[in-house]
């Protein structure tokens, strides 16, 4: 990096996680001037695509079981649908019933949470249970995308767009900096992080964290995005029942599986976070 080059960042609370931003500039007000219409983008998606707020775009879908889109749904809820095919029906965004059912209703710091020195490793499971887990889903899609510009989503569905949207605003915003800045920059949404280097410049170091007990690592990043997708990280109390947020579409629960914790490396960020899921879901040997 250049002398004048410096590091500049910004934290803040964007859909429902910790965001952070960082580029590398020499102009420190730019870089600012960045910061506030990248923040002032993410709150925007946040409120369109969320599904804590009654009164949010997403939420005028699931309740009428679908209507028209405009440009920014329609790549979203395509994104989406490509990733159900792509992983065999494993990635599914249709499961805001699912996660409503298992006690996930409102914001994650709303809930029980369980404390993260009790969220220790699940329990081994037995060679037939991990067979089971290679299976495909035989489920159809549950929504689908009309020529006219409509999406219509199955009764009893609801589409809960939380991770594979933080990936696909991480990417969009490291873009947008890139472009603006002409600068190295790092958008990372809760784990979910896209990057960008600009000529010459030095790869990005992201930390990730093994599971309790292993040592973490550390990966230079230069272009693209890493997520990580994880069974101790959001964890809660339903009743007696403790449950996490990756729900199987298979068995409509949260996902039993002998996967811990997974990262992956992307060309881009919304394909990491997918990727992410799809893995935990086919188990250690297939994966």
């Amino acid at each position: 990096m250049d002398d004048a080059t410096q590091l500049f960042g910004r934290r803040f609370e964007v859909m429902a996680t910790g965001a952070e931003v960082l580029v590398w500039s020499g102009d420190q007000q730019r870089a600012a001037s960045m910061f506030d219409v990248v923040e002032q983008e993410l709150h925007r998606l946040s409120e369109r695509l969320t599904r804590f707020d009654p009164g949010s775009d997403l939420e005028r879908l699931n309740d009428d079981g679908g209507g028209e889109l405009d440009d920014e749904l329609l790549d979203v809820l395509t994104a989406a649908l490509a990733a159900w095919h792509d992983t065999d029906g494993r990635f599914d965004v249709a499961l805001g019933a699912e996660l409503v059912a298992a006690g996930y209703d409102r914001t994650f710091d709303s809930l029980d949470v369980v404390p993260e020195d009790e969220r220790t490793r699940i329990e081994q499971l037995e060679p037939a249970d991990a067979v089971q887990l290679a299976a495909p889903t035989t489920r159809a899609p549950s929504f689908r995308l009309l020529d006219d510009g409509t999406v219509r989503i199955e009764p009893g569905r609801r589409i809960d767009l939380g991770g594979i949207a933080k990936g696909w605003a991480a990417d969009d915003a490291c873009r947008a900096l890139a472009t603006m800045l002409g600068a190295s920059c790092l958008v990372n949404l809760g784990g979910d992080i896209a990057v960008q280097v600009v000529d010459g410049g030095e790869p990005w170091p992201i930390g990730v964290a093994g599971v309790p007990g292993d040592t973490a690592h550390t990966v230079g990043l230069a272009f693209g995005g890493l997520a990580t997708s994880s069974q101790d990280r959001r964890v809660w109390r339903a009743g007696s029942v403790r449950a996490h947020h990756v729900i199987d579409p298979r068995t409509g629960v949260s996902a039993r599986t002998d996967v811990q914790r997974v990262t992956v490396i992307h060309a881009s960020c919304m394909e990491a976070e997918v990727w992410t899921k799809a893995l935990m879901l086919v188990g250690m040997d297939a994966a």
